[in-house]
């Protein structure tokens, strides 16, 4: 009976053995892999998917087809850290925010933030982005850790803090090359044509919007305060202040260079007391050419 016991096991042992020797199948994401965007649906499918952070690693996405996410319920990609080639195509009407003071949304764009040694590339998107008390919105990114390449972006972003027309901050281990704003910007504080903050790289962009500039009339031209009488004014305070303003970045503590700026910037304060002014003070117009 012991004999045939010491049998047995030695029999099992020998086949485990044999079968850790025989190749196994287990299902996995192919390095590599190809994702194709063709509709609007596997777009918001691709946003949902990229909830999960490391998701996207290792793959790459081509955009084959234009898209109109006007009517769609689009939420921005929440974070990417693979390839995404538009190839040329446009993804047009992104439109986020109503204006309404109440609609407040921390972080905005079509992707929310590209990881370091993720990728966006080739990519034209027109949108309207209008959420006054929001903070971090970008046309591309509100956030970038990683590359954008050859992206272009028309419409109008409106916000509170970091608005630019390509990303709201460009960090530390962002660049941002080859890429063109024609967005009208407006913001109180951080706000650039291509980043409303720079701790990263800008390079060889170029900015074709407006900045601080809406369309209201009656603006106080600098040139001629000194025919206004403020002799009846009692008291005034700055309720809002536009600052760190500018054409490429608003504020920038990374590398800037080959950049143009070919649109007005504008500087404003809103003040109030016995005489009102609620619109922005007009400096006179400013044209500049951001180079290194």
């Amino acid at each position: 009976m012991r004999k045939m016991i010491r049998r047995t096991g030695a029999g099992l042992l020998s086949a485990v053995l044999l079968f850790g020797m025989i190749p196994v199948s287990v299902p996995a994401v192919a390095a590599g892999e190809t994702i194709t965007i063709a509709s609007e649906e596997d777009l918001i499918a691709l946003s949902e998917n990229c909830r999960l952070d490391s998701w996207s690693r290792g793959k790459t996405v081509e955009l084959t087809e234009d898209l109109d996410l006007r009517g769609c319920d689009y939420k921005a990609i929440p974070s990417f850290g693979g390839v995404f080639k538009g190839n040329g195509h446009t993804i047009r009407e992104l439109n986020i925010g109503d204006g309404d003071e109440k609609d407040v949304v921390t972080e905005n764009g079509l992707f929310l933030a590209i990881q370091k040694g993720g990728e966006v590339r080739d990519i034209k998107l027109t949108i309207k982005m209008d959420s006054a008390e929001s903070d971090i919105l970008g046309g591309i990114a509100a956030s970038n850790s990683g590359s954008i390449y050859g992206c272009e972006v028309e419409g109008n972003i409106h916000g509170n803090n970091y608005i630019g027309g390509i990303v709201g901050k460009n960090e530390h281990d962002g660049t941002i090359r080859k890429c063109t704003s024609l967005c009208t910007v407006n913001g109180r504080t951080y706000t650039g044509g291509i980043a409303g903050d720079n701790a990263g790289t800008i390079t060889e962009c170029v900015n074709e919007g407006r900045i601080n500039i809406t369309d209201e009339g009656g603006d106080i031209d600098a040139a001629n305060l000194s025919k206004i009488d403020f002799s009846h004014i009692l008291s005034a305070t700055n309720t809002s202040l536009a600052t760190d303003t500018g054409g490429i970045a608003g504020y920038s503590e990374g590398e800037i260079s080959s950049c143009e700026n070919h649109s007005d910037i504008r500087m404003w304060a809103t003040m109030s007391g016995e005489l009102s002014v609620d619109r922005p003070a007009t400096l006179p117009d400013v044209k500049t050419t951001e180079r290194s």
